[in-house]
């Protein structure tokens, strides 16, 4: 164990950190309150869109995710998706700063949130730290005890040591002691520079790491977030078969593993997910959605909105719902997709987060007459 992983556990074990995670009865009591969708993950009742927070690339687009998770909590959406490497760390703390307000006033329990965060880029420095705030000064490889190779062209990393700082450093910038949901951000660019044994090793240690960190209370579940593995046929080198994935997350943690979630993204553009039979079934080829189905497996959408081209006007024509804007058009479009658990989309504002709600309560509404 190097004397720096020790300092940072040190650290976060003296800040306060909020105890609990998302429960059953939480989660349902939070949908009981709320007009909006709601879908059942493992009896967890989890909003059909979540918040978010990967337009939050500078300090000042990370805080503004503060006052958003806040009266997303009020209007119904518990669940939260973050990452360290997110606007140099602040989208973390605003979003931290969210649930500590929201607990402390009431407008939501800790047992009724389900918070995600993710690690595999190397976080930018908060602002006035270092030099020239590329990369938090204070990820030393040698006090990590990582080799040349873990960091793949400067910037990204999923060795063992690695992942247990950042969780470190998410718990604390969450102010949680338990995070919901880990994910191994984009582990496929790995797959450019190493063979597929390589790849599957680094994999296993990874997965390893994940699994101690769940058995220590850290994070709930883990699974691993892409944006090219589940788009792309079989044989292209940024391929990951979900079918091997489970296989090493079995070898490593057994039968009770906590692999339980992937993340891809989905609109109507990018809909590959939904019909590229890329995966290995129990039946022949299946699409991710399809096998993620038949395992039981959390399946998070991004880019719903395309990066807000999909919001444009005129860019969605026709639909049954004339009054639905483009944005509530697309919204509607991915999170109501068979098979997806929550559709994640990035709402840096009170208009985007009305679009979101908007798009969920009209169909609930729809169902009901």
């Amino acid at each position: 164990m190097s004397r720096f992983s020790g300092a940072v556990r040190d650290a976060t074990a003296r800040e306060e950190l909020v105890k609990g995670r998302a429960t059953v009865s939480g989660t349902r009591r939070y949908a009981s309150r709320h007009p909006t969708e709601f879908v059942t993950f493992r009896e967890l009742r989890l909003s059909r869109v979540g918040l978010g927070t990967s337009l939050g690339s500078d300090d000042a687009g990370g805080q503004r995710y503060r006052g958003v998770a806040q009266m997303a909590l009020i209007g119904g959406i518990n669940v939260i998706d973050t990452a360290i490497s997110y606007g140099a760390q602040t989208c973390e703390r605003a979003i931290g700063a969210a649930l500590r307000n929201s607990i402390r006033n009431g407008s939501a329990a800790r047992d009724e949130i389900f918070v995600v965060s993710k690690c595999g880029y190397l976080p930018r420095a908060p602002r006035g730290r270092g030099a020239n705030r590329r990369f938090d000064p204070r990820i030393d490889q040698q006090q990590l005890g990582l080799k040349p190779g873990d960091i793949l062209l400067g910037s990204h990393c999923i060795a063992p040591a690695f992942i247990a700082d950042q969780i470190a450093r998410s718990r604390r910038n969450l102010g949680l002691a338990t995070i919901d949901l880990y994910l191994l951000h984009n582990p496929e660019v790995h797959t450019a520079s190493l063979s597929k044994y390589q790849f599957e090793r680094r994999m296993s240690a990874a997965f390893d790491a994940l699994e101690q960190a769940c058995a220590s209370g850290h994070i709930g579940q883990f699974g691993i977030s892409t944006w090219e593995a589940f788009r792309c046929t079989n044989d292209a080198p940024a391929h990951l078969s979900l079918h091997r994935l489970r296989s090493i997350a079995a070898d490593v943690g057994g039968r009770e593993n906590h692999f339980a979630a992937v993340q891809a993204p989905y609109n109507v553009m990018w809909r590959e997910i939904a019909t590229l039979r890329s995966q290995r079934g129990r039946n022949g080829r299946a699409t991710l959605l399809a096998a993620a189905h038949a395992e039981d497996m959390l399946v998070l959408t991004s880019a719903t909105l395309a990066g807000g081209s999909l919001a444009m006007p005129g860019v969605l024509s026709g639909g049954s719902d004339k009054a639905l804007t483009d944005a509530e058009k697309a919204i509607a479009f991915a999170s109501r997709a068979p098979g997806i658990t929550c559709a994640l989309v990035g709402m840096g504002s009170r208009s985007h987060l009305t679009d979101a709600l908007r798009a969920v309560r009209r169909r609930r509404t729809a169902a009901t007459q």
